[in-house]
């Protein structure tokens, strides 16, 4: 698998603070943005002690953060887990483009 440069943004992951959960839909004080744990993190740059690229991530309130924590450390469920935490990681990125957080430029084709 191709390595990818791993994008750090402070703003962008600031950027959680005030805004809903995406898992519970809460919105209340202490919503950050949580890196993606599960099988696939080397894909996007992560690994044993490195967090994944800050694109990848999920605004999640800090109860719904240590529930994915937690699934992240069962075996059994890890593949579940991924595919949950891949889907608000997804959720997380739409929220970022219609916030305007996040664009898109267009260039020559």
């Amino acid at each position: 698998m191709m390595k990818i440069p791993v994008f750090r943004s402070p703003k962008l992951l600031a950027s959680a603070n005030g805004k809903p959960c995406v898992k519970c839909k809460r919105q209340i004080e202490g919503v950050v943005a949580a890196h993606y744990t599960g099988v696939r993190r080397e894909a996007f740059g992560g690994g044993l002690g490195i967090k994944c690229s800050d694109l990848i991530h999920a605004r999640l309130c800090q109860e719904c953060h240590l529930e994915m924590d937690t699934l992240s450390r069962n075996k059994d469920l890890k593949y579940d887990h991924s595919e949950q935490f891949l889907t608000l990681c997804g959720l997380t990125l739409i929220q970022l483009v219609h916030e305007g957080e996040l664009g898109v430029r267009r260039g020559k084709v």
